[in-house]
């Protein structure tokens, strides 16, 4: 009986009781074992994402991303990952590191990370579409991924190539109104 005694302790107290108490009734043959596990055990983390940016299109390739992480856990947590930028076509432009500095978010609490990225391409060009960035957090193994959908429009160099095309079209009807007139082949006799 004994036997079984010190293994129902042991059991009790691998199964994460903190206080245990036991109690050998030999007149009924019974272990009386009383434990005390505590309520704040540890959670797997738990938090709540949002992935923006500041306006739904940019002029140029410079983008304002802001990620803000809540923790709801009981434990604090301090999550990094990576922005992952593509181009329209679905060609990963670059990677950028968030949280670089391992800002810990307690139990409760919230941060706001925000990430101001100029986005680089091989060629420098404007770079007109529908742009895509992928967030994936990570924390002791577990992994979270938000995604979200941007516009680049670079509408004045649109604006200035349009005007620039009016005014060639312009000088060519002008040039071309221009020279059938004042033709010297009209002129000319034979």
């Amino acid at each position: 009986m004994k036997i079984q005694y010190i293994v129902i302790l042991f059991l009790v107290m691998l199964l994460g009781a903190q206080h245990v108490s036991a109690v050998l009734l030999t007149e009924q043959d019974q272990v009386q074992i009383q434990g005390f596990v505590p309520e704040t055990l540890e959670q797997p983390m738990q938090i709540n994402v949002d992935f923006h940016t500041s306006k739904q299109w940019y002029e140029y390739k410079s983008v304002d991303f802001t990620t803000e992480i809540e923790n709801v856990s009981n434990i604090s947590v301090t999550p990094a990952g990576y922005i992952e930028i593509y181009n329209p076509y679905g060609k990963n432009l670059q990677t950028i590191a968030i949280n670089e500095i391992n800002q810990t978010i307690e139990p409760g609490k919230a941060i706001s990370l925000n990430n101001y990225i100029p986005i680089k391409s091989l060629t420098n060009l404007v770079g007109l579409g529908k742009y895509s960035a992928k967030l994936t957090l990570l924390h002791d193994g577990i992994k979270i991924s938000k995604s979200l959908h941007f516009w680049i429009i670079p509408w004045r160099i649109g604006l200035l190539t349009l005007a620039d095309m009016a005014v060639i079209i312009s000088y060519v009807l002008f040039y071309k109104k221009h020279f059938r007139r004042t033709s010297p082949m009209k002129n000319a006799k034979l």
